[in-house]
């Protein structure tokens, strides 16, 4: 998963809290579907993506429609272009 950022609180004082989620490549996009957090889109570096738009969301949808299976076929290594 992502990085993100709490400021300020116990648990992580440096302010960021980062998790391990699958990578996928679809539609154009690079993202992480996060079982909380939902879809985080990436840029290819692996890095999350500042903006994200309709066009990212659409292709997700059609992603998510997807069967288990054939979602794999779509799995990447983060830091893979």
């Amino acid at each position: 998963m992502a990085c993100i950022r709490i400021k300020g609180e116990r648990c992580c004082p440096d302010g960021v809290v980062c998790g391990f989620e699958p990578v996928y490549r679809y539609g154009g996009f690079k993202f992480e579907n996060h079982h909380y957090f939902g879809p985080v889109k990436l840029r290819l570096d692996g890095e999350v993506a500042k903006a994200t738009g309709r066009k990212f969301y659409a292709a997700f949808e059609r992603w998510e429609k997807l069967t288990k299976k054939q979602r794999e076929k779509y799995r990447v290594e983060r830091y893979e272009r």
